[in-house]
């Protein structure tokens, strides 16, 4: 009996801890499930790692906005400084503008805009190889602006090959102008002045050579330059001195003239007398001279007393290949029947030599500067 009752009661307390271990587990449980997920431990060398990295990329985004604001702050000073530039030279202020071109220079470097201005303020100046220099800069730096540069570079090598103040000796001015064909070649201008400068210095083949190239690229130009190389090709048949049959008029001396861009001949007087050359009223209309109300006249004694008589520009007179352009000239109502009288304004060109036996005028052609 004693056995029975301690077994019931061994039964009973090992059913009672079962149920209080199941009830423990379970809370246990609820608890575990409540509790958020555990996040996994942030070791320090990752959060340095971390801030290592958004460091730099804040430095470069604070980098470009910086450069933004100093580009922008850059063109503003830019166009300050262009606009007082143009105001100063409208003013012919010319000082005040390359003071302003310098400072700017000093401040921001070299632009192109800037070198621009600088060239058109030399070309206004006359200082135009400088000018010339300026512009071939410009387009080193900045190849695009070719078209928007070369008129005014045109403008310049025109006034370089034409100026007679010995700013570039012969040889400066067909480097200069070969160096510009490379650049520009379909420029023909640059053709016509180096055929030009060739005749004048006697390089008769290349004047052709240059002269014809100019007329294949421009066929209106064939007045203009046909006389040119006609008296050129002339040349070279009659190398060192020209011959030119003179005939006898009573006690004039006479011989064919060509003038301008005409073909025909005109029948002039040989006057070595004469200072200036002279055309009759009805030559001038054949060539096509149309003489205005205020033309510039000059006072001229003539066999019929003083008379003032309007001044011309003869494009080319050509004696036999001895051609001499922009020839100065005057025109009177009548000369007798013939059409001019070639004066010095032409003669002083060459030294001459006058054989009356043989009828012949021998032009020598005056040695070129170099």
């Amino acid at each position: 009996m004693t056995s029975f009752r301690w077994l019931s009661i061994f039964i009973l307390g090992a059913c009672f801890g079962y149920g209080v271990a199941l009830f423990v587990a379970s809370e246990r449980e609820k608890i575990e499930f409540a509790q958020p997920e555990k996040q996994p431990a942030i070791v320090p060398e990752q959060v340095a790692h971390q801030a290592t990295s958004t460091k730099p990329e804040l430095a470069q985004k604070e980098r470009v906005q910086e450069s933004k604001q100093q580009q922008e702050t850059g063109l503003k000073l830019e166009s300050a400084y262009i606009a007082l530039v143009k105001e100063a030279v409208t003013k012919r202020d010319f000082t005040t503008a390359l003071d302003l071109l310098a400072d700017a220079e000093d401040q921001f470097g070299v632009t192109v805009p800037r070198l621009v201005l600088l060239a058109e303020i030399q070309n206004l100046r006359k200082d135009f190889k400088a000018a010339r220099a300026t512009l071939h800069q410009a387009l080193m730096i900045d190849p695009t602006i070719a078209e928007q540069v070369y008129p005014l570079l045109r403008q310049i090598v025109i006034a370089l090959t034409n100026t007679q103040d010995n700013t570039l000796t012969f040889n400066e001015k067909v480097q200069m102008l070969s160096e510009e064909i490379i650049d520009d070649p379909g420029f023909v201008t640059y053709y016509t002045l180096l055929g030009r400068l060739h005749y004048t210095h006697e390089n008769y083949a290349d004047a052709i050579t240059h002269l014809e190239y100019a007329l294949q690229l421009d066929h209106t130009q064939t007045a203009t330059l046909s006389p040119l190389i006609d008296a050129a090709k002339q040349r070279l048949e009659n190398p060192g001195l020209v011959e030119v049959p003179i005939s006898a008029h009573g006690r004039s001396l006479n011989v064919d003239v060509k003038l301008n861009d005409a073909r025909q001949s005109f029948r002039f007087i040989l006057d070595t007398g004469a200072t200036f050359t002279v055309i009759s009223s009805d030559t001038a209309q054949k060539l096509g001279i149309v003489l205005s109300p205020n033309q510039p006249t000059m006072q001229i004694s003539t066999a019929n007393g003083i008379v003032q008589a309007p001044t011309i520009i003869l494009n080319a007179v050509n004696l036999h290949g001895a051609l001499v352009e922009r020839v100065p000239a005057v025109v009177l109502n009548e000369l007798n029947g013939f059409d001019g009288l070639l004066g010095l304004s032409f003669l002083n060109h060459f030294n001459i030599d006058i054989n009356q036996d043989e009828g012949k005028l021998l032009l020598f052609k005056h040695s070129p500067n170099l």
